[in-house]
């Protein structure tokens, strides 16, 4: 069983409250989690893993890569900053 948290948004888009849930896997997680949906959007977490998005449209896939603005990607290095090894 993995641990997975359903946060609920309000209007302003930000999370008002959160419902711990244990479940096998995402979609049984996503399954419990849509119950909630009936207040407005849910995004649903294992640990820091995004899962997706719950909404009129059911779940959404998770952000693509560096589109999640909870797990940034670090940035890319600068080539004039590099400077070759002595």
């Amino acid at each position: 069983m993995a641990q997975y948290r359903a946060f609920s948004l309000g209007e302003n888009g930000r999370y008002i409250r959160f419902v711990e849930l244990q479940c096998s896997d995402d979609a049984q997680a996503a399954k419990v989690a849509a119950l909630l949906e009936a207040s407005g959007p849910v995004d649903l977490w294992c640990s820091g893993r995004f899962v997706g998005r719950i909404g009129d449209k059911g779940l959404t896939e998770p952000w693509p890569k560096g589109g999640n603005p909870f797990q940034a990607d670090p940035p890319e290095p600068d080539p004039k900053d590099q400077r070759p090894l002595d």
